[in-house]
């Protein structure tokens, strides 16, 4: 079954959607690397201020198309979904911010409740998906995270518990 039959959008628009967010994440990150490096010679606060907008630029270069590919990701599986996503890349942020040793400074006693508020959100909207894709009949497994480790195909329920298999002449 191709993309296009199972997901709300096309094959096309997925194709060109996910390339022009690679694109957009690849030049902003470098963007952010070139004015980060250009921001070295530069004496003063105007080389800080040159790094700040280049350590915003690698942030959001990596953070806002990672959004709107999780936000589309969970639009193309059911309608309504997309929050699903974003609350993901939120919870990751939360994880990721409130774990750094300069953001701790910065938060002081709200590190801790932003790191654990993002690991509830990632365990919620990962569970979200994984309802919202086993309601809309996207394939699901379950495997390790190890290389080589078997897929466990989670088997569909039947709408129909006493009747497994639907009868093709009452469809």
């Amino acid at each position: 079954m191709t993309p296009a039959r199972r997901y709300r959008f096309s094959d096309r628009f997925i194709r060109v959607a996910t390339t022009v967010l690679l694109i957009a994440m690849a030049a902003l990150v470098a963007a952010g690397f070139a004015l980060g490096f250009a921001s070295d010679g530069v004496e003063g606060e105007a080389g800080e201020v040159l790094g700040a907008v280049a350590a915003g630029l690698v942030i959001g270069g990596v953070l806002v198309p990672l959004a709107v590919a999780a936000v589309l990701g969970g639009e193309a599986v059911k309608a309504g979904s997309g929050f699903l996503g974003l609350g993901l890349v939120a919870g990751i942020a939360g994880v990721a911010f409130g774990s750094v040793d300069g953001t701790r400074a910065l938060l002081g006693a709200w590190a801790p409740l932003v790191f654990w508020g993002g690991m509830v959100l990632i365990a919620g909207c990962a569970a979200g998906f994984w309802l919202v894709g086993r309601r809309a009949g996207v394939p699901q497994w379950l495997q390790l995270p190890v290389l080589g480790s078997p897929r466990l195909p989670v088997p569909r329920r039947s709408r129909h518990r006493a009747d497994p298999e639907p009868d093709p002449e009452h469809r």
